[in-house]
C-alpha cells in the first residue's frame, strides 16, 4: 500500500462520512418534527 494515496483516500472517505452523518442527522430531525406535529 502506498502511504500517500491511502492517506489521501482516508481524508476523502472521512469527508464523505461526515457529510453522510450530517444528512442522516437532518433526516432524523425532520422525521421527529413531523411526528410532533
Amino acid at each position: 500500500m502506498h502511504t500517500i494515496t491511502s492517506r489521501r483516500d482516508l481524508i476523502v472517505y472521512y469527508c464523505l462520512w461526515s457529510i453522510w452523518q450530517n444528512e442522516m442527522n437532518i433526516k432524523e430531525k425532520e422525521s421527529s418534527d413531523s411526528k410532533l406535529t
